[in-house]
C-alpha cells in the first residue's frame, strides 16, 4: 500500500505537468481519476482538519456543479488549479536536502552571531539570518532559528524574553516570507496575476530591507545596554568558512531567482511549473558545486519517499480547493463576484478599493476560508481589473496575505510561531497586530503609488 500510495500521490502531478505541453484530452482524464483515488487514498490518512476542509470545498464544489448545471466535460479539469502546488510540495525537500547537507542554516547563524556584544546587536544580526533563511526554507526557518538564536538571549526572562524573540523571528519570517520562490501563496498570487517574479521580489526586498532597518533601530532604546553573558566571544577568531557559506548561500538565492525567470521566459507555462521543472537539476548542479553530490543523493533518495507519502493533508486540502475553484469559476457566483468588485473599483477611489480588497481578505480567512484559496480567486478575479498593473496586484494580495500568516488563528504559521514561543495563539496575536495593521497601511499606499 505503502508504494501505491506513492506512485499515486507522484503520478498525477508528473502527468499534469507534461500535459502542459500537450494538452490531451485522454491525459485529462488520467489526472483526474488519479486524482480521485489520490483523493480516497489521503482521505483516511490525513489530519481531522485537513480532512474538514477538503470535505467542506468538495461538498460546496459538487452543490455548484449540480445546481449551476455546469458542464460535465469540465469535470476532467476540475482538480486542476491546485496540482501545480502539490507538484511544487512533491519536489520540495530537494532544496531542503542541499540546505541540510551543506550545513548552510549553521554556517549562516555562526557567522551572523559572530563577536555579538549586545541583544540590541543580536536582533539586528538574528533578524538578517531569520530573513535569509526564510526565503528557501520557508516554515522550517521558524523553530531552527528560534533554538539557534534563542540559545544566547539569558539576560532577558519570562514575557520579555519571549517577546523579543517573538518580533525578530516572526517579522523577519514575514518579510522573508513575501520574496520567497518556496511559498505556495507567493506562487499562486505570482502565476494568477501574471506578474514579473524579479519586479515583485525586488520590491519586497527593498520595503523588507528598509523594515528590518526600521524595526533594528526601533529596539535600539530598549536593548542597546543589556550584554550578552558570553565572554569568549571577543577571543573567537574571524569564521572564514561560515562567511564563504553564507556568500554561497546568498548567491544561490540569486541564481535560483534568475534561473526560475529564464525558464518561466522560455516555458511561459508560470512561475510553478518553471519551479518544478528547475528545482532538482539545479540542487544537483550546487552539490556538484560544492563537491557533495554523492551526499546529496543519498539524502533525496532517504527523505523524498517519506516526503511523498505525507502527502495526504495537502491532497486532501488542494485537490478539494481546486475542484471548488473549478466549480466557482464555471458558475454564476464568478459573475456575480465579478460584478461587485468590478462597481466597486470604479465607483471608489484606488487607495480606498485597495484598502476594500484588504479587508475582504481579512473578513474570509477570519471567517475560517483557506487563504490560499482565496488567493487563487482573487488573482483570477482581478486580474482583468487590473489589466496593465498585475505587479501591483501581486504586491497587494502577497502583502495584505503576509499579516494574516502572523495574527490569523486559522494560520498554520501563526499557530507554529505560538507553539515554538510556548505562548498562546491569543498572546502573540495581540503582540503583532500593531505591526500587522502598520505594514497592510503600508502596502497598499505603494500599490496606490505604482497605480498612478
Amino acid at each position: 500500500m505503502k508504494i501505491t500510495r506513492i506512485l499515486i500521490y507522484a503520478a498525477f502531478p508528473l502527468i499534469y505537468v507534461i500535459n502542459m505541453f500537450f494538452d490531451l484530452k485522454i491525459f485529462n482524464i488520467l489526472i483526474f481519476i488519479l486524482a480521485c483515488f489520490a483523493l480516497i487514498l489521503s482521505f483516511s490518512k490525513a489530519r481531522r482538519f485537513y480532512t474538514l476542509m477538503g470535505a467542506i470545498f468538495l461538498f460546496i464544489g459538487l452543490l455548484l456543479f449540480f445546481v449551476s448545471d455546469t458542464p460535465s466535460g469540465i469535470l476532467s479539469e476540475a482538480f486542476h488549479p491546485m496540482i501545480g502546488v502539490i507538484g511544487f510540495l512533491l519536489v520540495l525537500p530537494f532544496i531542503q536536502a542541499i540546505i541540510r547537507i551543506g550545513t548552510y542554516d549553521v554556517s549562516l547563524y555562526q557567522f551572523l552571531q559572530h563577536r555579538v556584544k549586545t541583544l540590541h546587536e543580536l536582533y539586528g544580526r538574528a533578524s538578517i539570518g531569520v530573513y535569509i533563511l526564510s526565503i528557501f526554507l520557508a516554515i522550517a526557518a521558524i523553530p531552527v532559528s528560534a533554538q539557534s538564536f534563542g540559545k544566547r538571549i539569558t539576560a532577558l526572562k519570562g514575557e520579555a524574553r519571549k517577546r523579543f524573540i517573538s518580533n525578530f523571528l516572526s517579522r523577519s519570517y514575514g518579510f522573508g516570507w513575501t520574496s520567497s520562490p518556496v511559498e505556495m501563496a507567493v506562487l499562486i498570487v505570482l502565476d494568477g496575476t501574471n506578474a514579473n517574479i524579479l519586479i515583485v521580489f525586488s520590491i519586497f526586498m527593498v520595503i523588507s530591507a528598509v523594515l528590518l532597518f526600521v524595526e533594528w533601530y526601533a529596539q535600539k532604546r530598549h536593548y542597546q545596554h543589556i550584554p550578552l553573558e558570553n565572554s569568549e566571544e571577543e577571543t573567537v577568531s574571524f569564521p572564514k568558512d561560515d562567511f564563504v557559506k553564507t556568500i554561497q548561500f546568498i548567491v544561490a538565492i540569486v541564481v535560483f531567482l534568475l534561473s526560475v525567470l529564464l525558464v518561466n521566459t522560455i516555458l511561459d507555462k508560470g512561475i510553478v511549473i518553471a519551479i518544478i521543472f528547475i528545482l532538482f537539476p539545479f540542487c544537483f548542479l550546487w552539490s556538484l558545486f560544492i563537491r557533495k553530490p554523492k551526499e546529496f543523493l543519498q539524502e533525496v533518495r532517504s527523505v523524498w519517499p517519506q516526503s511523498a507519502e505525507n502527502m495526504s493533508d495537502f491532497n486532501m486540502l488542494f485537490l478539494s480547493a481546486g475542484f471548488f475553484v473549478t466549480m466557482v469559476q464555471a458558475s454564476p457566483l464568478l459573475d456575480l463576484l465579478n460584478e461587485l468588485l468590478v462597481s466597486q473599483f470604479h465607483y471608489l477611489p484606488i487607495i480606498v478599493f485597495c484598502l476594500f480588497i484588504s479587508l475582504l481578505l481579512w473578513l474570509l480567512t477570519y471567517l475560517g476560508v483557506q487563504l490560499l484559496v482565496l488567493l487563487a480567486l482573487f488573482a483570477s478575479i482581478l486580474q482583468p481589473i487590473f489589466a496593465g498593473h498585475e505587479n501591483a496586484l501581486a504586491i497587494l494580495l502577497i502583502g495584505v496575505s503576509m499579516p494574516l500568516i502572523l495574527i490569523n488563528p486559522f494560520s498554520v504559521n501563526t499557530n507554529i510561531l505560538a507553539s515554538v514561543l510556548r505562548v498562546h495563539v491569543a498572546t502573540f496575536i495581540r503582540w503583532n497586530l500593531g505591526f500587522a495593521l502598520r505594514y497592510i497601511l503600508l502596502i497598499n499606499i505603494i500599490v496606490f503609488l505604482l497605480m498612478l
